[in-house]
């Protein structure tokens, strides 16, 4: 006899398991988007539909989908799973099959951590073959309205550099720089000769470490509650 899962709760079971592993890594749970779980459901009815199985099955890229079913992306990722057995499947075992795929895989493990993302979308269709197969897409996002911005202002009489997201400037004395980012992550400011230091800001997170110089004087650095940092 051939064993059907319900798909409702397959999707409900993979977002369960997401945010446990999320949880244990250390990171914030995420939620259901309706968005991002329409443009899951419909590119997993493309999948099934063609029997093609790629993240451009469809002529087009993830990012055209999430913004057609109305999602506006600070960033996103997007994981697809197949699989297909003669007994088919029951429900826990297709939800714990599809995480351990993805899990087992660097890449898609990596969407699944994604310390960024803070919305979930996750689709299930059994395509029309002989033997039970079923297309899995799952989505993850941030959006837009999540993103976050930061200024930097030398007020010294020196160059500085500011180094975040594997982009370095200079930034001239009396000059500020700002920087709008998805992604949270160190932001590395230097400044050389007498005035010698560096200070680590976390993005988003709003910690920040700084070096004392040498001479153990404290370092010309300031952080205010609008994400204005100040080097003086």
């Amino acid at each position: 006899m051939t064993t059907l899962p319900d798909l409702p709760a397959v999707t409900a079971a993979i977002v369960e398991i997401t945010n446990a592993k999320r949880v244990e890594a250390k990171l914030a749970r995420v939620t259901v988007s309706r968005e991002l779980t329409i443009a899951a459901k419909t590119y997993a009815d493309v999948l099934a539909r063609t029997n093609v199985f790629s993240h451009t099955a469809d002529g087009t890229t993830m990012s055209a989908r999430i913004e057609k079913s109305g999602y506006q992306a600070c960033t996103a990722a997007e994981n697809l799973a197949m699989h297909q057995s003669s007994r088919g499947f029951a429900t826990r075992e297709l939800a714990v099959s599809a995480m351990e795929g993805w899990l087992n895989s660097p890449g898609h493990a990596k969407n699944i951590l994604m310390s960024e993302a803070t919305e979930i979308g996750v689709a299930i269709t059994k395509a029309s073959d002989k033997d039970p197969k079923f297309l899995l897409v799952q989505l993850f996002g941030r959006p837009q309205s999540l993103s976050f911005e930061f200024q930097v202002s030398n007020t010294s009489t020196v160059p500085v550099t500011m180094a975040f997201a594997g982009k370095t400037s200079v930034i001239a004395p009396k000059m500020a720089l700002s920087r709008s980012s998805c992604e949270s992550g160190p932001l590395i400011i230097k400044a050389a000769g007498a005035r010698a230091f560096e200070a680590r800001y976390e993005a988003a997170s709003k910690n920040y470490v700084v070096s004392e110089p040498a001479s153990g004087a404290k370092a010309p650095l300031t952080i205010d509650v609008r994400d204005r940092i100040k080097v003086k």
